[in-house]
């Protein structure tokens, strides 16, 4: 229903299983096999898919975050900071360099749907609908204080209190890309709402995704259509 813009029914559906289930508190120091990427977590809905993982302090299996990505989650208020882990390349002489930061996710962790978004689905979908447009702040405010330090939340009350309906749906694109990390949602996430452009260099050479490109629609494979001509129509 989120993919398809039915707002009443994705906020119908995300804020019927709100009670259901427990947000993690990381201001609590929660147990390892509590956080939300664990199967056993009290915010697993399902938990099939691996995450991206983090590998192992260097360059064997990590996914690198983006600059944009590291720098929604602020180092000083943000507790999910705690669970990133720096990636570094060695030299001749195993002195390290540090390329960036990635996810700390083990192999055996699993994590498809938990209540985290459900959160974030009422409050995307409840800012569509003008009647629930406060209980949307609160939604995301509720996820907002399970996540930051006590002494952060005052700020974000006052400026999640002042926001219209856009500045809200801007405010909680973000907050998707600092709770959902490694999890599968981004490339959807971009693709469904501004698709911008994006830029990444890798071996010296830079390739662009231009705004609202074509290829944000991945096509069909050539295999498949031709031994499925219709699928053109």
């Amino acid at each position: 229903m989120l993919y398809m813009r039915n707002w009443q029914a994705a906020y119908d559906a995300a804020t019927g299983l709100l009670p259901k289930y427990e947000l993690v508190d990381f201001n609590a120091s929660p147990e390892s096999g509590d956080l939300p990427w664990k199967a056993t977590s009290p915010e697993a809905i399902l938990a099939w898919e691996r995450p991206f993982g983090g590998g192992n302090g260097d360059l064997r299996g990590a996914s690198i975050l983006s600059d944009k990505i590291l720098g929604l989650l602020d180092e000083a208020t943000d507790n999910r900071r705690n669970y990133l882990n720096p990636v570094n390349a060695y030299d001749e002489n195993w002195t390290p360099t540090l390329l960036g930061y990635c996810v700390n996710r083990s192999s055996s962790d699993r994590v498809s749907i938990r209540i985290a978004e459900m959160y974030l689905i009422a409050a995307e979908a409840g800012s569509y609908l003008p009647a629930e447009l406060e209980k949307a702040k609160g939604y995301l405010l509720d996820l907002k204080a399970k996540r930051l330090k006590p002494e952060a939340m005052e700020t974000q009350r006052t400026k999640v209190g002042a926001m219209d309906a856009e500045q809200l749906r801007t405010e909680i694109a973000d907050e998707r890309a600092r709770e959902l990390i490694g999890e599968g949602h981004r490339w959807m996430d971009l693709r469904r709402t501004t698709r911008p452009a994006i830029v990444k260099t890798y071996k010296d050479r830079t390739y662009t995704l231009n705004a609202n490109d074509a290829r944000y629609t991945l096509p069909f494979p050539q295999s498949a259509i031709d031994s499925n001509p219709e699928l053109n129509d």
